[in-house]
């Protein structure tokens, strides 16, 4: 994660650069930065985040159909890990759960170092080695509340998949509707004249004689 010391100093850099600027400068700062950012900080908080993909995706899997079968009950989970460098360990209930992955058989022996379940819980090292692309797994047994992430604990429901193609609309009309917000504020201030637009005779009207 970034240095919460570097974050700040970024941060009041930037307040600082928007004290100095004009009254033109500030209006355009809050028109077409501040605005936009608070809008999309506010979707991020209240929406579960910004992307639409995050770097792996988990879904609970509860029943089990069979043909004509009425449906049983079985737990198990599904999860597509992108490849991007993390270490994910998802606690599992102990039933000698079995994974089902999208690996072909060279590429599951070359990752076992980074894919591996006990009765307890799974390992996920992401990325796998020689994959660029996401790789699916899914994983029999009763999926816990909590995922565990080098340095913190996160609730499962953090990862939960969501629709790409929903998440790109509503995202791409709040930019728009951010940008088209940032350039109403901005038309709405007055223009600011500078100095050099003032006559320097106060108070008189130009030598209509005066040859230029």
């Amino acid at each position: 994660m970034p240095d919460p010391i570097t974050i700040k100093n970024l941060i009041q850099e930037i307040a600082d650069r928007t004290l100095n600027l004009s009254p033109l400068g500030k209006a355009k700062a809050v028109a077409y930065f501040y605005l936009p950012l608070m809008i999309l900080g506010l979707v991020a908080y209240y929406g579960g985040g910004l992307a639409s993909d995050s770097s792996i995706a988990v879904a609970e899997l509860k029943t089990e159909l069979t043909g004509a079968h009425e449906p049983s009950t079985k737990r198990g989970l599904v999860i597509i890990a992108e490849p991007n460098p993390n270490e994910y360990r998802i606690p599992l209930a102990p039933n000698g759960a079995r994974i089902w992955s999208s690996l072909d058989n060279k590429s599951a022996n070359r990752n076992k170092e980074k894919l591996g379940l006990d009765q307890a819980e799974l390992k996920v090292i992401t990325p796998f080695s020689g994959e660029s692309t996401p790789v699916t797994l899914v994983v029999e047994g009763e999926l816990g509340k909590e995922m565990y992430l080098p340095g913190e604990k996160v609730s499962i429901d953090q990862w939960g998949m969501s629709s790409r193609r929903s998440a790109s609309l509503v995202y791409g009309v709040l930019i728009i509707c951010s940008l088209a917000l940032g350039m109403g504020v901005a038309v709405g201030f007055p223009p600011i004249k500078s100095d050099e637009d003032h006559t320097s005779q106060i108070g008189e009207q130009p030598n209509e004689g005066q040859v230029v």
